[in-house]
């Protein structure tokens, strides 16, 4: 359970949650778990993110795919210095990993990683 940002204090049931935030929220922790991904970009206000009834998502974009019940993600990272092809399929792979592991593989349709900015050494993410 979580506490909504909207400072109501009361908890929100994960199972509640449409299959498109859950999406949302498998996806920006497989990605942020991947070597090389400083740091989610939200974009400028916020406009690269997921809005729920009761927080942001930031840096995932899930919109419907053209199949009922199937979402394309688009995932805005701020990258280290590395080899960024890799970075983005290791991304995807994650994405692919996770989603199945949490029964939503049959939701997840195009993943597509946008590197908006790059992480340089001793900077903040």
């Amino acid at each position: 359970m979580r506490t909504p940002a909207d400072g109501s204090g009361q908890p929100v049931e994960a199972t509640r949650e449409t299959p498109r935030v859950r999406l949302a929220r498998v996806v920006a922790a497989a990605t942020l778990r991947c070597t090389g991904v400083a740091a989610l970009d939200p974009g400028r206000d916020d406009r690269l993110s997921t809005r729920t009834s009761v927080d942001l998502i930031p840096g995932v974009l899930v919109a419907a795919d053209g199949e009922p019940g199937r979402h394309a993600v688009t995932v805005h990272v701020r990258a280290r210095l590395v080899e960024l092809h890799a970075l983005a399929d290791g991304v995807r792979l994650a994405v692919e990993r996770e989603t199945r592991e949490h029964g939503l593989a049959d939701a997840l349709g195009r993943v597509r990683v946008v590197i908006t900015d790059i992480a340089l050494d001793g900077e903040d993410a």
